[in-house]
C-alpha cells in the first residue's frame, strides 16, 4: 500500500486489494474504512503513525494474522474491528484510544490484553466475549476468566470498577505508562505562545500538542 493511499473500504475489498502477507499501513493514512482489511491472507499487520480511526470490522477475519500492531495516536476502534483473529493471543490497545466499539475483539482467543489508556473506555456490552451464550461459542465469562487484562498501575482501581472491564477475572497493573506514551508520541498541532496555529516549528517558543494528548512548550532555533 503506497504512501498517500486513500482509506480502504467496502466488504471483501481487503482480500481483493491486499494479497500481501505483510501489511504496513502508511503514515499518511488517517482512517481505515469499514471492512477495509477484512478477510485478507496477511500474517502481519502494522498501522502507520497517522491513523486516527479503525472502522467497523476493519480487520475482521484475518485468520492467518499472528501480529496486529495499532499505533499511538489512534483514537477510535470500531465495532467488531478485530473480530475473529484466530492466531492473536496477546494484544495492545494504545494509550491514545478514547473510543472502542462494542465487541471490538470478539471471538479472538486472547490470553493477555494490554490497555495503555489511563482512563477506562466506555463499552456498551462486551469487548472479547459474546453478549449472549451460543452453543458454538464460549460464554463471556469463560473468555474473561482466561484473559489477563494489564493496565496502567495508576488506573488499576478504575478498571476494576468500570463496566465491562471489571468482568476480567485477572486485572494487573504496570508502571511506566507515561514513558511509553512519551516515547511514541508525535507532534500533531503547533501553536504560537499567543495561541495562533502554525504549520511548522518556528524560532523561539512553540506550544506543541502531542498524539498522547499532552501539551508542551518546545524551543526551536
Amino acid at each position: 500500500m503506497a504512501a498517500g493511499s486513500k482509506p480502504v473500504g467496502g466488504s471483501g475489498k481487503g482480500r481483493q486489494l491486499c494479497p500481501l502477507k505483510n501489511i504496513n499501513v502508511p503514515n499518511t493514512v488517517v482512517e481505515i474504512d469499514d471492512f477495509g482489511f477484512s478477510l485478507t491472507n496477511a500474517t502481519y499487520i502494522k498501522c502507520g503513525k497517522g491513523l486516527k480511526r479503525l472502522g467497523n470490522l476493519a480487520f475482521q477475519g484475518n485468520k492467518r494474522a499472528a501480529t496486529i500492531e495499532l499505533n499511538e495516536g489512534l483514537q477510535e476502534i470500531g465495532f467488531k474491528a478485530l473480530y475473529s483473529e484466530q492466531l492473536i493471543s496477546d494484544f495492545v490497545i494504545p494509550a491514545s484510544v478514547t473510543t472502542i466499539g462494542d465487541s471490538a475483539l470478539i471471538m479472538t482467543p486472547l490470553r493477555k490484553l494490554t490497555n495503555r489508556s489511563s482512563v477506562p473506555q466506555a463499552i456498551a456490552t462486551s469487548i472479547i466475549g459474546m453478549p449472549v451464550k451460543l452453543d458454538w461459542n464460549p460464554t463471556p465469562h469463560e473468555l474473561y476468566d482466561s484473559c489477563e487484562l494489564c493496565v496502567p498501575e495508576s488506573a488499576l482501581e478504575a478498571y476494576k470498577a468500570a463496566p465491562v472491564w471489571r468482568q476480567f477475572k485477572k486485572i494487573t497493573g504496570f508502571a511506566g505508562v507515561n514513558n511509553i506514551d512519551d516515547e511514541n508520541a508525535e507532534i500533531v498541532k503547533i501553536y504560537s505562545i499567543e495561541g495562533y496555529r502554525r504549520d511548522r516549528l518556528m524560532p523561539g517558543i512553540n506550544i506543541c500538542r502531542y498524539s498522547n494528548g499532552k501539551t508542551r512548550k518546545v524551543f526551536s532555533r
